[in-house]
């Protein structure tokens, strides 16, 4: 989820799942293309860009991915998608532009992120109402995550919830909003909210994942690690923390989340043997989280604390073991 998010130290997953918006207003007729002549081609390069977005999305190499969002790309600028007046065209060129910042260096990333911005924002302020402005709302959210904005972040997600999004939507943005709290440093309300998320729908993984994060910066390390065990219930290979569609930011933030998850099954383990093994790789864990912290990480106290922790059950003789 967040996922974020954002400032760095303080981030964690954002799901970024987009929403499923039924267009009810259907294509232009040919009435209103031969008002709007522009119309039929700017549908035409939103047709082409979603190809090469979905396609992108199933291809290998990073090379790859970067060659598909970027003809996407060039076939919505060729029709100035960005002021067209329908808004499925615009909202798609802010969500490739975001996705494209993904494999650019860091300047241009950054710059790719802030074109998305305005795209998006135009678009939504165009038509508000629109079924995509939906998505375009969401991207939004998303783009300003990535770019460390958790407070606008949070904004947009306000403005979704205020418009009544169904269930399974309502969970997405409210997990995402919780993350964005947390990285804006209100853990409290980055716990009430997952708690939230996890009342509506207690079968998301992610939700957990993320409320054990926050718990764990709050200090509640018991109840973070039984968060962690709650989200591998319904999750044992943690494979909804490596989904392509969930991003962490900093990068490194997923040995967090891994580590707990490794403490998760020591603690859980009735062999002692094995319970042993399993802390030893969570504090591997650990380490890779604090080899790869920034010197302003925040959190670097807790996760060293957390490695003792680990290194110390690891090293728990065996009952059997001991002298007379």
């Amino acid at each position: 989820m967040s996922f974020r998010r954002r400032a760095i130290g303080c981030c964690a997953a954002i799901a970024l799942a987009q929403f499923v918006v039924s267009e009810s207003r259907a294509d232009p007729d040919v009435w209103t293309i031969a008002s709007q002549p522009r119309l039929a081609a700017d549908l035409a390069a939103y047709r082409d860009a979603e190809r090469f977005l979905s396609a992108s999305s199933r291809a290998g190499p990073d090379a790859d991915r970067r060659l598909l969002l970027a003809m996407a790309v060039r076939s919505l600028e060729r029709v100035g998608a960005a002021d067209s007046p329908d808004p499925r065209p615009p909202v798609m060129l802010g969500r490739v532009l975001s996705r494209l910042a993904q494999y650019a260096p860091a300047p241009q990333g950054s710059e790719l992120l802030v074109r998305a911005s305005d795209v998006l924002q135009r678009a939504i302020a165009a038509d508000p109402d629109h079924p995509v402005a939906v998505d375009a709302r969401f991207a939004l959210a998303v783009v300003w995550a990535r770019l460390g904005q958790p407070r606008k972040e949070i904004a947009v997600y306000d403005d979704l919830l205020a418009r009544e999004p169904s269930r399974q939507e309502r969970v997405v943005v409210l997990t995402n909003r919780a993350e964005a709290l947390m990285v804006a440093g209100d853990l409290d309300e980055s716990v009430a909210g997952y708690r939230a998320a996890i009342w509506l729908a207690g079968d998301q993984p992610l939700a957990h994942w993320g409320l054990a994060i926050a718990l764990d910066r709050s200090g509640d390390e018991a109840g973070a690690v039984a968060s962690a065990a709650n989200a591998l219930r319904f999750d044992p290979e943690s494979a909804a923390l490596h989904d392509p569609n969930v991003f962490f930011l900093p990068a490194y933030d997923r040995w967090w989340y891994d580590a707990l998850g490794a403490m998760a099954h020591a603690r859980a383990e009735k062999n002692r043997e094995l319970a042993r093994s399993l802390w030893a790789a969570a504090a591997s864990l650990w380490t890779r989280y604090l080899e790869l912290a920034s010197p302003d990480d925040r959190w670097v106290r807790t996760a060293t604390a957390r490695r003792k922790l680990c290194e110390l059950k690891a090293r728990a003789p065996h009952p059997q073991s001991r002298g007379r």
